[in-house]
């Protein structure tokens, strides 16, 4: 018997308390069996709190299993979900694709579960698969234990045995995410009102002030193929302008009275958001599960788009709140890989034919005109992710991207940070480039912060300043700090590249570029900090000699390959439960 804490002994009474309510009522027939999947990676503390906010949902905990799945943390989190939420079942998947599991049924805890539901299955899974990898894990084991479909049972069963009450929903929730009390008991309840509504999705609220909406009613656009608002051509776009007129905007706060009361409801849209999303289970095995090439981004849009096409309602419950912060405020260079790649697959469902060459020739042109940009500008990294997101969208190569395990790629503290780049060094120069006034007052707190944390030996700055940046009243003031040199450059590639001729034979120890905004073509650039000033971390990036001829080498192999691909692209079907991945 593992013992409990004070904090999991309250969440058993919450949901005891949740079945005694829903159980008290007028005796009518229980409600649909609902499996909610929770997909979790190094998030001890954020799986902790979603699975809480579960165990306090009024829907009855005897009508819910859940299934966490474990992306092969490195923390902890598995052991802590084992030893503070008591799983009835463990299972353990040594596979490397989700769509090819290697489920193994493992010990369970104790009988009955902290949650008080009707069961909780903890899945272990040997390698990180990825948002997209760890929910197509979990669609996998729900019909193969919870769904108890007869054919694909991976439990023994007895000859004469019932089969088990047929499965309502599945409930998709991320890690990070907090339901309201009521969320599932609202979703089930709009998905309930009418059998052609396939998905229901719930309104994101800022988890720091949830009067603000941060994502409700999102639309895909065929002439961008992008999301938003509907475009005039898009058959809701005059229902949706009428409710705009009413509630203002689909996000913000929504303080008068009128908006108020146009803020609920359920909103036909074309997509929601999986960090907590219902889908009714039918229909989910009919038309498969999420495209295995996906590994994170975009995958639920994708599910979205597809029932929309099989004739499905998609929804989004506007009082069915979770709150979570959406995936653009947690955006890093690395998911832009596969948010760039995955949308050209999703496009390849979503559009016709005529629209997809369009939209993915455009693509094609700006992802690699980009990477150009990025490699002159001292950004490798960047420009790698950039050319490989249009090759191996070209090359049908899904999953995850191996670049992202290379040393070096993960940003650090930024005292780390400067300290591997040599900038404690006796005599060392750093170059920061500052085309905008917000990047040069970071540059002065990256000045302040370096004389902290280095003061034996703090480093020199050369701050390399678009003229149409500074006045002259601050100017001045640079100019007279003793451990700082200004040098001024016209928004000219000829000026920006004068201006660095006098670094050529003293180059600096290392360019400083901020949150990748630069303008400038750097002429030398053997070292290159990093800082992204939202996390307040760096990444030190070195360029070797002749690493650009190379990458202009394999810049012009994904230029043929896109060219081959552009070509002979034609709009497809999603075929099997993956997706093409898996045939």
């Amino acid at each position: 018997m593992h013992t409990l804490g004070t904090d999991a002994d309250n969440v058993v009474r919450t949901g005891a308390a949740a079945v005694a309510g829903a159980s008290s009522g007028s005796g009518s027939a229980p409600g649909p069996r609902v499996a909610a999947i929770v997909v979790t990676w190094n998030r001890r503390g954020d799986v902790d709190r979603c699975l809480r906010a579960i165990a306090a949902q009024a829907f009855p905990a005897a009508r819910l299993d859940v299934v966490v799945v474990d992306n092969a943390s490195t923390d902890g989190t598995a052991d802590h979900v084992f030893e503070a939420w008591r799983p009835s079942r463990v299972v353990h998947n040594g596979a490397e694709a989700a769509e090819r599991p290697q489920f193994e049924i493992g010990r369970a805890a104790v009988a009955r579960n902290a949650g008080g539901w009707r069961s909780l299955t903890l899945v272990r899974n040997a390698t990180n698969l990825g948002g997209c990898g760890g929910f197509n894990t979990g669609f996998l084991i729900v019909e193969r234990t919870i769904a108890s479909h007869r054919d694909l049972s991976a439990l023994p069963e007895a000859p004469g045995a019932a089969r088990a009450e047929p499965l309502g929903y599945v409930w998709l929730v991320d890690d990070d995410a907090v339901p309201a009390p009521d969320c599932l008991e609202r979703l089930v309840a709009t998905a309930e009102s009418d059998p052609a509504i396939g998905i229901v999705g719930s309104r994101m609220v800022d988890p720091n002030d949830t009067a603000i909406t941060l994502e409700s009613t999102v639309f895909f656009n065929p002439s961008t193929g992008l999301f938003g608002p509907p475009e005039p051509e898009h058959p809701r776009h005059a229902e949706h302008e009428a409710w705009l007129a009413r509630v203002g905007s689909p996000k913000g706060r929504h303080d008068a009275p009128d908006a108020r009361s146009a803020m609920t409801g359920a909103r036909d849209v074309d997509c929601v958001a999986a960090c907590s999303l219902l889908a009714r289970w039918s229909e989910a095995r009919r038309l498969g599960y999420w495209d295995a090439r996906f590994f994170i981004t975009g995958d639920d849009a994708d599910w979205c788009l597809r029932f929309g096409r099989a004739g499905l309602r998609v929804v989004c419950d506007l009082d069915a709140v979770v709150h979570h912060l959406p995936w653009i405020a947690k955006r890093t260079t690395l998911q832009d890989y596969y948010r760039r790649r995955n949308l050209f697959w999703l496009w390849e469902r979503a559009l016709g034919r005529d629209d997809l060459r369009r939209l993915a020739s455009a693509r094609v042109a700006l992802i690699l005109r980009q990477a150009r940009q990025a490699i002159a500008r001292g950004r490798a990294l960047d420009a790698e992710i950039m050319r490989r997101s249009a090759h191996d969208a070209a090359a049908n190569r899904g999953g995850r991207l191996k670049l992202s395990a290379r040393p070096g790629v993960a940003p650090v503290q930024i005292e780390d940070a400067l300290r591997a780049i040599g900038a404690d060094r006796r005599g060392a120069t750093l170059a920061a480039v500052c085309p905008s006034q917000r990047t040069l007052r970071q540059a002065l707190r990256l000045r302040r912060t370096a004389a902290r944390v280095l003061s034996s030996s703090p480093p020199k700055w050369v701050l390399f300043i678009a003229a149409d940046a500074i006045g002259d009243r601050l100017l001045a003031r640079m100019e007279g700090l003793p451990d700082v040199r200004v040098v001024r450059y016209a928004r000219r590639r000829r000026s920006m590249l004068r201006r660095q001729f006098g670094f050529l034979l003293s180059p600096p120890r290392a360019w400083v570029v901020f949150d990748g905004r630069t303008d400038v073509p750097l002429l030398h650039c053997s070292r290159v900090l990093h800082v992204d000033t939202r996390a307040r971390r760096a990444r030190a990036e070195r360029h070797i000699p002749g690493s650009r001829p190379l990458f202009v080498v394999r810049w012009l192999w994904t230029w043929l390959r896109c060219r081959f691909y552009l070509w002979r692209l034609e709009p497809r079907e999603f075929r099997g439960r993956f997706g093409d991945a898996a045939g």
